[in-house]
């Protein structure tokens, strides 16, 4: 079980997004899947980091913190292309931005 405020973040996350899912795969499924898959890399890639001592589990949080922001710009362009109205997608954009964040910080205190 992990530890770690980011994960749970990270999950709720993934349940914000899939929340959104079904209005966004209305007018695109492909960007209803990169969201999806964005979303649960996120969470996946913070909770295989969190118990890798090899230097592996650093990688696994640069790849997360590439994805949550990889989460937040699909889901500006579904605000972009009218998919999502800002203040639907705006919960989701901001958690996206918080774990972010919070992977940054992570990162620089486990600095290489």
């Amino acid at each position: 079980m992990s530890t770690l405020r980011v994960y749970f973040l990270s999950r709720q996350l993934v349940r914000g997004v899939h929340e959104l899912l079904p209005r966004i795969a209305e007018r695109s499924r492909d960007l209803a899947d990169q969201v999806d898959r964005s979303s649960r890399s996120t969470a996946a890639n913070i909770a295989e980091g969190e118990h890798r001592h090899d230097g592996n589990g650093r990688q696994r949080f640069k790849t997360a913190y590439g994805s949550a922001r990889e989460t937040r710009a699909h889901l500006e362009m579904a605000v972009d292309i009218g998919v999502l109205r800002e203040s639907e997608a705006a919960a989701a954009i901001d958690l996206a931005d918080h774990i972010a964040a919070s992977l940054y910080k992570l990162l620089r205190n486990r600095a290489a």
